[in-house]
């Protein structure tokens, strides 16, 4: 099973998000689809026109594959379209469900969770400003990956007046150890298969993305 760690800058009218997913290097991930109609999307991730979806560990949960990008098309602000759920699709994200719903143009982000596979409503929080962390730990969690995790990319942001290109803030952030897993790991299964990163803000266009996994032949491209 595929397990992401996240990193992520929020400034209302921008987004910076970057995930590092591990997995089976055999495995197949999903592939990143762009279209006019739907924009960019996979199976844990969608966005068009500023609006963002992104669902941690995607294989948890059991949804309709069509909820989420359904946000992409509609007018809903980030937390009017959580509380619109289905009670079924409440019910059918599995346990430590840990989701972002964004949309840079109305400036709000929501962070929704669910502890427990038997809670009947949904936990939808407004995000702050700032750098903040997912992993399978929860959000903004003061362990020791979690932490240097945040404080690499406050230092970078702080080292420059404006952020590099996302290729290079990708490359330079999440290709270092303990975020990136070079070789299989100590269980003989386990390495990073894909780095992603997407640069948004309000009043540019287009969107920047950068995205690199590993092919059938374990090697990295792009």
């Amino acid at each position: 099973m595929d397990r992401d760690t996240v990193v992520f800058q929020w400034s209302g009218d921008s987004l910076v998000l970057l995930v590092n997913t591990d997995g089976n290097e055999r495995g197949t991930r999903d592939p990143l689809v762009w279209s006019d109609a739907d924009g960019l999307s996979c199976k844990r991730f969608g966005y068009k026109e500023g609006r963002v979806v992104f669902l941690f560990n995607s294989h948890e949960h059991s949804i309709d594959p069509d909820l989420l990008p359904s946000f992409l098309k509609c007018k809903k602000t980030p937390r009017r379209f959580v509380e619109d759920f289905p009670q079924k699709e409440v019910e059918n994200f599995g346990p430590n469900l840990k989701l972002l719903v964004a949309d840079v143009n109305t400036e709000s982000l929501v962070y929704v969770s669910k502890q427990s596979g038997d809670e009947k409503k949904l936990r939808v929080d407004d995000v702050d400003h700032g750098v903040h962390t997912i992993s399978v730990s929860g959000f903004d969690i003061i362990n020791i990956k979690d932490t240097i995790l945040r404080g690499n990319f406050n230092r970078m942001i702080a080292g420059h007046a404006e952020l590099p290109p996302i290729q290079k803030i990708v490359e330079d952030l999440m290709r270092k150890p303990p975020f990136f897993i070079g070789s299989v790991d100590s269980d003989g299964a386990r390495r990073t298969v894909r780095i992603f990163g997407m640069d948004i803000e309000a009043n540019r266009l287009p969107a920047r993305f950068y995205e690199s996994h590993l092919n059938d032949k374990g090697e990295w491209e792009s």
